[in-house]
C-alpha cells in the first residue's frame, strides 16, 4: 500500500504540469503564434500610450545626444543681463532707456540682426512725463497770463523734458534704428483675460503663415502608424491665447517671434516649436524668425514640407529642418558652446567688449540671471534661460546637420522587431539555448551600438528598446518553456525507473 501511494503522489504534479502544458499549447500554438502574440504587444506599447518604454528611450537618446557634434562657429552671439549687470547698474526691471541704449551700442557695432528676448507688453507708466504733460497743457491753455517769447520758451524746455523722459519713444527709436530687430510674443495654453482670448493683431497676421488647406486631415493608415512611432502628435502646438509686444514698439520691428518652449513628461527641454498653431496662424520662433533674418528671407519664403510617413518640416533659403507633427525640432544644448558666447550687459555697456565683436552677428539680448528669470532643465546640461534656449535652437537651425527623427526610423525599428521575432520563433527552438544566448547577445549589442551611432554621428534619433524588449521577452519564454520539459522529462525518467525498480522487486 505505502509503495501504491507514493505512485500516486509522485503521478499529481506530472499530471498537472501534462495538463498545463496542454492548455498552454492550445492556447498559444505555435512558437510562431507566441512571439507573433508578444510581437504585437510590444509594438502596440510603441504605438499608444502609455508607453512603458518611454522614460528607457529618453535615456538614451539624451546620453547619445550629448555626442552629437556641436553647432561650431556660427556667428551668434548672446548678451546677458546677468548677475554682474544687476550689481554694477541696479535691479531689474532697468528703465527702458537702459535697454534702448545697448541697442543702439550692438546697431553701431555693426551687428547683423538682434532678438530683444524682453517682452514689453505695454507701455511705460512714466509719472514725470505725465506731469510735463500736463504743464504743457496749462501753459498752452488761452487764459494762461506769461509773456508769448517766454511761454514758447517754457514749451521748448518741457518738450524736451518729455523727450527725455519718454523711455518708450528711446525705445522705439532704437528698434527703428536697427532695422533687423525680432520682437517676442508669448502664447498661452489659457485665457489670459475674462474676455477670453483676443483676436491676433494685424501684425502677428503679417508675421505668421496661414494653415494650408488639409493641414489636419486624418493621415492615411500607413501615415498614422509613421507618425505615431516618430513621435505622438500631443496638440502642444495649439494656442489658446497670446501676449504681445505693444503696438507702438512693435511697428517698428523688423519681425515678431514666440518666445514658447516645450517641456517633455519628465519636465526637461528637447525639442521647440518652430511653428505654433493659434486661431489657423502658424507663427515661428524667435530662432526661426533671426535665422530668416540673417539668410535675407521672409516669412513668406518658408515652405511646408508635407508630412509624409508622419515626418513634417520646413524648407527656406536652402535650409531643410526637420520636424515633428506639431513643428517641433529637436534641441541640442551646449552649455560650453554658449559660455563662449555670452558677454556680460554692462560689460558691452562699458565698452570693455573690443567694438568689431559683434560685427555681422547675430545678436540675442535676454536676462540670464537667476534671481530675475526662470531657469529650464535640459538633457545632461543642466539648467538654462530661454535666451540661452533661443541660441542654442538657433545654432541648431543654421547647422549644417541637426538632429533628427527621420521618417525610415519607424520602418527600421518595426524591420528589427520581425527579424528578432522570427529569429526567435524559428532558430531558438532548435539550437541549444546557450548558443541562442550567444547568437541573440551579438545582434543586441550590434543593434544598440548601430542606433547609437547614427544617434552619435548622424543625429538620428532611433528606438532601441523595443527589439531589446521582444528579444529578451521571448527568450526568456522558450527558456521557462524548455526548463518545464526538462522538468517533465525528467520527472518521466524517475517513475520509469521507479517503475522497473518495482518490478525487479515483484
Amino acid at each position: 500500500m505505502r509503495f501504491g501511494a507514493c505512485c500516486q503522489t509522485l503521478a499529481k504534479p506530472v499530471l498537472q504540469v501534462k495538463k498545463a502544458l496542454i492548455i498552454l499549447r492550445k492556447l498559444f500554438g505555435t512558437n510562431l503564434v507566441l512571439i507573433g502574440l508578444l510581437a504585437s504587444l510590444v509594438l502596440a506599447g510603441m504605438l499608444w500610450p502609455p508607453d512603458p518604454l518611454a522614460r528607457l528611450e529618453t535615456r538614451h537618446y539624451d546620453f547619445w545626444s550629448g555626442r552629437f557634434s556641436g553647432p561650431g562657429d556660427l556667428p551668434i552671439a548672446i548678451v546677458a543681463i546677468d548677475g554682474k549687470s544687476l550689481r554694477r547698474i541696479g535691479d531689474w526691471p532697468w528703465p527702458r532707456t537702459k535697454v534702448a541704449e545697448m541697442i543702439r551700442l550692438l546697431s553701431k557695432s555693426g551687428a547683423d540682426s538682434l532678438g530683444l528676448c524682453l517682452l514689453y507688453s505695454h507701455e511705460a507708466l512714466t509719472p514725470g512725463l505725465q506731469e510735463v504733460e500736463a504743464m504743457r497743457e496749462q501753459i498752452a491753455d488761452p487764459t494762461w497770463r506769461g509773456g508769448k517769447k517766454t511761454t514758447q520758451r517754457v514749451d521748448q524746455l518741457l518738450a524736451d523734458a518729455g523727450r527725455r523722459l519718454d523711455q518708450d519713444a528711446h525705445l522705439i527709436g532704437a528698434v527703428r534704428a536697427a532695422k533687423n530687430a525680432v520682437l517676442p510674443y508669448k502664447f498661452s495654453s489659457r485665457p489670459l483675460s475674462e474676455n477670453g482670448p483676443q483676436e491676433p493683431s494685424g501684425l502677428l497676421i503679417v508675421n505668421s503663415i496661414k494653415v494650408p488647406q488639409g493641414h489636419d486631415r486624418p493621415p492615411a493608415p500607413l501615415t498614422e502608424i509613421g507618425s505615431a512611432l516618430n513621435q505622438r502628435h500631443t496638440g502642444v502646438g495649439l494656442a489658446v491665447d497670446v501676449r504681445e509686444t505693444f503696438n507702438r514698439l512693435a511697428r517698428k520691428a523688423g519681425a515678431l517671434g514666440h518666445l514658447n518652449l516645450h517641456m517633455d513628461p519628465d519636465g526637461l527641454v528637447r525639442s521647440v516649436p518652430l511653428l505654433i498653431n493659434y486661431q489657423d496662424r502658424l507663427c515661428p520662433a524667435m530662432s526661426l524668425q533671426l535665422a530668416l533674418k540673417h539668410l535675407r528671407g521672409r516669412i513668406k519664403d518658408i515652405t511646408l514640407d508635407p508630412a509624409d510617413f508622419g515626418i513634417n518640416g520646413l524648407r527656406f533659403k536652402g535650409l531643410q529642418l526637420p520636424t515633428d507633427r506639431d513643428y517641433r525640432m529637436l534641441l541640442k544644448y551646449d552649455p560650453q558652446w554658449t559660455a563662449t558666447r555670452t558677454y556680460s550687459f554692462v560689460d558691452v555697456l562699458n565698452e570693455t567688449v573690443a567694438a568689431d565683436t559683434f560685427r555681422d552677428k547675430i545678436i540675442l539680448l535676454g536676462v540670464t540671471a537667476s534671481e530675475e528669470t526662470p531657469f529650464y532643465r535640459t538633457a545632461l546640461a543642466g539648467d538654462a534661460t530661454a535666451v540661452e534656449i533661443s541660441a542654442n535652437l538657433l545654432a541648431g537651425i543654421l547647422a549644417p546637420r541637426h538632429l533628427a527623427r527621420p521618417f525610415w526610423a519607424w520602418m527600421l525599428e518595426i524591420g528589427i522587431l520581425l527579424y528578432f521575432g522570427l529569429f526567435l520563433a524559428f532558430v531558438i527552438p532548435r539550437v541549444n539555448l546557450k548558443v541562442g544566448a550567444s547568437i541573440l547577445g551579438i545582434f543586441l549589442v550590434t543593434w544598440y551600438g548601430a542606433a547609437s551611432g547614427l544617434l552619435a554621428a548622424y543625429g538620428f534619433r532611433i528606438n532601441v528598446w523595443g527589439p531589446v524588449l521582444l528579444t529578451v521577452c521571448g527568450y526568456g519564454l522558450f527558456g521557462l518553456r524548455s526548463l518545464v520539459f526538462k522538468t517533465q522529462a525528467d520527472q518521466q525518467e524517475a517513475n520509469k525507473t521507479l517503475g522497473l525498480s518495482f518490478q525487479g522487486q515483484g
